[in-house]
């Protein structure tokens, strides 16, 4: 919303700032979002306003994510703002998922996706508060493991609140092994949000992954993005 934003405009640059109610509930840190940064000099003049401005206003966190080539901005903020680099990310993304489509069948079958219901949640949870340790949050030393548990928690319950759809695999017991949480766009695109499978349990990632590829593309979905950290990325053929 505009009343969220925080604009800032001189003639050393702009910069725009976000508050972000969502993280400072669920890591009880103030926390806010840098969406723009735009300096026109080279002297370290707008990262030491911003650097002001977020004392001034009590900031714990702030948070921004810099496209890698911006290699001026991302000294800036680093040397004249305080910013600590914590993850490296990248939009991966599938297009013409039905003429680049990879399934095995055999994985599809052995572990079969569905939506998840509301009795799963506490499942889910329990595996997106143990096995992730990458990400702008699991990477940041300044953040306590148990804060971003707890916001793991709350994004998950948010998503069934808000009736976000979840596809799971699960076990001959009926208990979710792993899940994936994704929206999708108007241009018929899928999102993904938040995946994994439960710890020492790989096999249900691969089912999951190769399940709800077959999923989408029986539901007419035309490519599948996700952003990613790079610590999570890996080659497969």
């Amino acid at each position: 919303m505009e009343s969220d934003l925080i604009k800032y405009s001189e003639d050393v640059g702009t910069f725009t700032l976000r508050e972000n109610p969502w993280d400072t509930r669920a890591l009880g840190l103030k926390t806010y979002e840098l969406v723009e940064f735009d300096g026109k000099a080279e002297n370290g003049a707008l990262a030491s306003q911003l650097s002001s401005i977020l004392e001034k206003s009590a900031v714990d966190l702030c948070m921004a994510r810099i496209d890698s080539g911006r290699k001026q901005v991302v000294r800036d903020l680093q040397v004249n703002a305080s910013f600590l680099f914590v993850e490296t990310s990248q939009i991966m993304e599938i297009r013409s998922l039905a003429n680049n489509l990879v399934i095995k069948e055999r994985l599809t079958k052995k572990m079969p996706v569905r939506l998840a219901v509301a009795a799963d949640m506490e499942a889910i949870i329990a595996i997106a508060c143990t096995v992730f340790e990458h990400g702008r949050f699991s990477e940041d030393v300044s953040i306590p493991a148990k804060k971003t548990q707890e916001r793991q928690r709350n994004w998950i319950v948010d998503m069934f609140n808000n009736q976000t759809p979840i596809l799971v695999t699960t076990n001959k017991s009926n208990e979710v092994t792993a899940f994936m949480a994704y929206d999708e766009d108007k241009e018929n695109t899928i999102n993904l949000l938040l995946g994994g499978a439960a710890e020492g349990d790989g096999i249900s990632g691969v089912c999951l992954w190769h399940g709800m590829m077959k999923y989408f593309n029986d539901h007419g979905v035309s490519s599948v993005r996700a952003m990613v950290s790079a610590s999570n990325v890996i080659g497969k053929r």
